[in-house]
């Protein structure tokens, strides 16, 4: 009895630490919980910077893409440029923009209703260095428990991000 009840509190813990893993980027001084979602090395780059965390399990997952967008580029002057693109590709009335300033982090989500799914494109810039990152991914209701995970793990990414300048 005591042998399955250890077992039982080291299978929970091991849980609960699966469940807040945080990423470190050292070279900006940044960190950002993602969740219980899994950090797939294979899909990932280092230069220029793009990881995959996914849920599910290929071809059956959805990822949230973290990226380096830009560099040496004023998040204002980025975020223009995407206007244009989204003027010129014809998209306006699918899509909103909204500026967020939260934990001293200026940012702009960029959501398209389009139909190969919802876009969610969140947008940051580290101002010490100038370049600029986002978290991004496209929703698929054909894969329901995957879709969820990423959508609340994607959220927690953005709320759980901090950068010390």
């Amino acid at each position: 009895m005591k042998v399955q009840f250890l077992i039982v509190i080291v299978f929970s813990a091991l849980s609960f630490s699966a469940l807040s893993d945080e990423f470190l980027y050292h070279p900006e001084n940044m960190s950002f919980d993602y969740g219980n979602l899994k950090h797939n090395n294979e899909l990932s780059k280092k230069d220029p910077l793009s990881l995959v965390f996914e849920a599910g399990i290929s071809p059956f997952s959805i990822s949230v893409l973290f990226k380096q967008e830009a560099k040496n580029l004023s998040i204002e002057a980025f975020i223009n440029k995407e206007k244009n693109n989204i003027k010129s590709g014809g998209y306006e009335s699918e899509t909103t923009l909204t500026k967020h300033v939260e934990n001293n982090i200026t940012a702009y989500e960029i959501i398209r209703n389009s139909k190969i799914g919802r876009i969610n494109w969140y947008i940051f810039q580290i101002k010490n260095t100038n370049r600029i990152y986002s978290f991004w991914f496209v929703e698929n209701t054909s894969l329901r428990q995957e879709n969820l995970t990423v959508t609340n793990n994607y959220q927690l990414m953005k709320k759980s991000l901090r950068v010390v300048q």
